[in-house]
């Protein structure tokens, strides 16, 4: 009779249950990494934009671009000649005022662009960034303005190209543009040349609380138009599906919500609007056409297609010939010395120069001085 070694048996067996499990366990082991990659590969994880450099326009479109960014400028000019003129001869008041202008915009605005678009954007919030910092801009400035002589406010509001520089430089990585900052320091003589008649020794030795408190809010009115131009250059940077007339649409939906409100609270006489004459009107609708609607869209438009929010605050300095030019047939204002028609010239030939210079450069190589420097040194090695 054979005799069976059971102690083997009962081993073996156990051997084999015990890799019959480790089989399994490696089977289903398998089977949900199997699954894993196929659930992986079907969900697309959308990947944050990243912030890259873009190839620059060149030739005849960079030059119409540059001439349509300084006439945008040239638009915005009009502001303060004809806010003033509805101010002094019209009775209108500033929140009042800036309402109206908004909604001169946003009624043509609307009316040409969204049989094109739609209305989808209503749903896109991003857009709604650059209105809320527009309202900011004109809420400090307006409190500035009350504070101090609008003269300093000016002064400062137009340091905003250095903001806008390093602004763009700092968080965009956009490069700063050939001769970008020798401009800019050039065009901040010619602007205090230009102002030379209005500002006096005495009026900055006699600054009050108020005043400084003024002046400090023209500075950050200054930090928040700067913002303006940053952001309108990020949003159309960093999406795809980024429409500029978008962004125009909705750049007056907070001004019109905020400033009847803060007419409301600061007891604007609404029935001034009933004494208006024929040609108050027509002031009335060139302040908004000017600004709200050709400056704005030109200027939003033109930092799109420059791919450069640096280039198109660089020609700030425009507004302020523009408006003295404008103050003299408007206002019957007059240049009192020769120091204020040398700092016009001043600003307007560097104007000219700067963007003939940009239109023969590529605009947006970065660190262009760095790379000239490496081809001067391989040159002579």
């Amino acid at each position: 009779m054979q005799n069976y070694n059971t102690t083997n048996y009962g081993s073996n067996n156990l051997n084999f249950n015990s890799s019959r499990v480790e089989y399994f366990e490696n089977q289903n082991q398998n089977d949900n990494q199997n699954d894993l990659k196929e659930i992986t590969t079907k969900i697309e994880i959308p990947s944050p934009p990243l912030i890259t450099q873009e190839e620059p326009i060149k030739g005849k479109k960079l030059i119409l671009w540059l001439c349509a960014a300084l006439l945008a400028q040239t638009f915005w000019g009009t502001y303060s000649p004809l806010s003033r003129y509805l101010q002094i001869n019209s009775g209108l008041q500033t929140f009042q005022l800036v309402f109206s202008a908004y909604l001169i915009a946003q009624i043509f605005l609307s009316s040409y662009y969204i049989p094109q678009i739609g209305i989808k954007w209503i749903t896109k919030w991003r857009i709604y960034s650059i209105s809320f910092v527009a309202s900011l801009v004109a809420i400090t400035n307006i409190a500035a303005v009350s504070l101090v002589k609008a003269v300093f406010v000016q002064v400062i509001m137009l340091t905003t190209s250095f903001f806008v520089t390093f602004l763009s430089w700092i968080f965009l990585n956009d490069s700063v543009p050939p001769l970008t900052i020798p401009s800019l320091i050039l065009l901040q003589i010619g602007i205090f040349l230009m102002l030379a008649g209005k500002i006096s020794l005495e009026a900055l030795a006699a600054f009050t609380l108020s005043e400084l408190i003024g002046i400090g809010l023209s500075f950050v009115a200054t930090l928040f138009l700067a913002c303006n131009f940053v952001i309108i250059r990020y949003l159309n940077k960093m999406y795809d599906d980024n429409d500029p007339r978008e962004l125009l649409l909705g750049t007056a939906a907070f001004p019109i919500l905020v400033m009847p409100i803060l007419s409301f609270i600061a007891k604007e006489d609404w029935t001034n609007f009933l004494n208006l004459t024929l040609f108050d009107w027509l002031i009335l609708l060139s302040f908004g056409l000017f600004n709200f609607v050709l400056g704005n869209a030109l200027q939003q438009l033109s930092i799109s297609a420059l791919k450069s929010a640096t280039i198109v605050s660089a020609l700030l300095p425009a507004r302020l010939v523009c408006a003295l030019i404008f103050g003299i047939v408007l206002l019957d204002e007059t240049l009192d010395t020769g120091l204020q028609i040398f700092g016009m010239i001043l600003v307007s030939v560097t104007i000219i120069l700067y963007i003939t210079f940009n239109a023969n450069k590529q605009m947006h190589e970065k660190q262009w001085w760095i790379n000239l420097f490496s081809r001067t040194t391989s040159k002579s090695s």
